[in-house]
């Protein structure tokens, strides 16, 4: 059977079913297709990057242990090498990050770690380390009215005047049990996320923005050992260097020889949009008090209800 899906600007043709993504209706012309078949051992004149990693132009080879061999080329097809015994869970928490990352960057776009709202129909993306909190406070805007356009990936392109603009991802938040049940979430009413253990993907439909939004700033979250939240903007080096690092999966640029391109949409990006970091007290994750001192900086939206189960 074959799925049809809508998701990072892109249509997406698949074998495998993937009910994180928003269906598409009927059978559109696809961006990408995603197959299930034999994967290569190795890529010929490929860069290997770790034990995971092989690159090379156009190329990105990702073997995951005990899960599958994922051949992405060209930005048009995802080959899926399942391994003997997988759940189809842990086949779809590559598929739609890491291998998706690939095609992403073999397409021209950039994607960018961090999770995406929006406020007076502009795109706000709060990023950052893994653990820092991206995705719980996105959960908390969203719990106080804001509309939300993706989770952990977010897509961005370039309009022909060079604005950029943020696609609407997957209509779902990825949290840790303690977060969900910190934020009042029934774990029950989300879908496990395969070997990540206590981390639970929470649907997010009614909030959901289905169409692209421009970039307005990029919050780069992190700790301080001082009391309260600090608010401070980049400017040059220091604003382009975190694009760089916070870039979603750098090491598939560096595989597959696509510095100079990465460079380039990173320059469009930094010269278009405010990048400023975000300090939060170390002592402890205080994400109302983090959510409300976040909506007094971004501007109120245009709010929406939204309703969520109460943990049993």
């Amino acid at each position: 059977m074959i799925f049809f899906y809508h998701a990072f600007g892109l249509v997406i043709e698949s074998q495998a079913e993937c009910p994180e993504l928003l269906p598409a209706a009927g059978q559109p012309t696809p961006d990408v297709r995603v197959r299930f078949d034999a994967a290569p051992s190795h890529l010929e004149h490929g860069v290997t990057l770790g034990d995971r990693i092989e690159g090379c132009s156009g190329q990105i080879l990702l073997k995951i242990d005990s899960v599958a061999s994922y051949r992405i080329h060209d930005g048009q097809e995802i080959v899926v090498d399942v391994l003997k015994d997988a759940s189809p869970e842990d086949v779809r928490i590559y598929l739609l990050g890491s291998a998706m990352g690939a095609v992403l960057h073999q397409r021209g776009l950039l994607p960018f770690h961090g999770s995406t709202i929006c406020t007076d129909g502009q795109a706000i993306t709060f990023s950052g380390p893994s653990g820092i909190g991206k995705s719980t406070l996105a959960a908390a805007l969203v719990d106080r009215g804001y509309r939300m356009l993706a989770d952990d990936v977010s897509t961005i392109s370039f309009t022909g005047q060079g604005v950029p603009m943020v696609h609407p991802g997957m209509p779902q938040l990825k949290l840790r049990d303690d977060s969900g049940q910190q934020l009042g979430r029934d774990p029950s009413h989300a879908r496990p996320l395969g070997n990540h253990a206590g981390k639970y993907g929470f649907p997010e439909h009614a909030a959901f923005i289905t169409e692209a939004r421009p970039s307005k700033t990029i919050y780069i979250l992190g700790k301080h050992s001082e009391d309260g939240f600090k608010e401070i903007p980049l400017k040059g080096v220091d604003k382009f260097h975190a694009l760089r690092i916070h870039t979603y999966r750098p090491s598939f640029v560096k595989a597959m020889g696509m510095e100079l391109t990465h460079f380039d949409l990173l320059r469009k990006l930094a010269g278009h949009i405010d990048v400023r970091v975000l300090l939060r007290p170390a002592d402890g994750f205080r994400i109302d008090e983090l959510a409300d001192w976040a909506c007094a900086k971004i501007g109120a939206d245009t709010r929406h209800s939204v309703t969520h189960h109460s943990i049993k």
